[in-house]
């Protein structure tokens, strides 16, 4: 559950993030959503979890 939370918060605030690169936007954003399917395969939140139990220990 957390983590469609945390997608939908992303994916709500990314574009505004990115109207600096106003005539580039649409390519960042989905150069962002590759890069983010291929290294984090079982999603941001259990990504997040594993670097913060690898830090802790």
């Amino acid at each position: 559950m957390f983590g469609a939370l945390v997608g939908a918060l992303i994916l709500t605030a990314l574009p505004q993030v990115l109207t600096v690169f106003a005539d580039y936007e649409h390519m960042v954003l989905g150069g962002i959503m590759v890069v983010t399917m291929i290294a984090m395969r079982r999603g941001l939140v259990p990504f997040i979890a594993d670097l913060w139990t690898r830090r802790k220990s």
